[in-house]
């Protein structure tokens, strides 16, 4: 049997392609969202060093009843600054791992772990945290002020407090059980 030299191979040919492990799609969709929410992060922690490293103009605070509560209260003031440098190694991780998990690299797998149990810790402290101290300090403060701005900036604070600590749980989760699919964890094995 003969072979015609100008015939093109069968792209689909065993032959021509050797068989290899296929790249999970949920790797690059993961590796994706971590690199997007990452920066986007990154951003977040660069914006709130300002508030959080420099002392507040008394005329900022005024009506901002958590931004009072941070002026007064050490142990407020010294968590949030402790969130804001772990938030920024965990937003350099998140990125990391991204560009890992775009890469098949098992650092990638392992970063998104690390930040995916990180962020369930830290969402779940957060929200025990404001619970405990934070709330009841925002209520007493809009109680004193008897509505206006500041009341509604407590009772919003305390919203938006409890909503967003639900909303920030999805990723992670979502991130750590994808970590964790067979095909992932195979996909990544050397």
């Amino acid at each position: 049997m003969s072979t015609n030299p100008y015939q093109p191979p069968s792209q689909f040919s065993e032959q021509n392609y050797p068989a290899g492990p296929q790249k999970p799609t949920a790797a690059t969709v993961l590796g994706i969202i971590n690199i997007l929410f990452g920066a986007l992060g990154l951003c977040s922690v660069i914006g709130t060093v300002g508030l959080i490293f420099v002392p507040l103009n008394p005329a900022m605070t005024k009506d901002n009843p958590a931004l009072q509560l941070m002026e007064e209260s050490a142990f407020y003031r010294t968590f949030t600054q402790v969130g804001v440098l772990l938030g920024f190694v965990a937003m350099a991780a998140l990125i990391g791992g991204g560009v890992g998990l775009l890469q098949l690299k098992p650092y990638g797998r392992t970063l998104s772990i690390g930040y995916g149990i990180y962020a369930v810790i830290s969402v779940v402290l957060s929200t025990i945290i404001n619970i405990v101290f934070v709330f009841p300090a925002l209520l007493e403060k809009a109680n004193a002020a008897g509505g206006g701005p500041a009341a509604a900036g407590a009772y919003g604070g305390i919203f938006g407090g409890t909503f967003g600590s639900c909303l920030g749980l999805v990723y992670p989760v979502i991130l750590l059980y994808f970590m964790f699919r067979p095909n992932i964890v195979a996909a990544f094995k050397k």
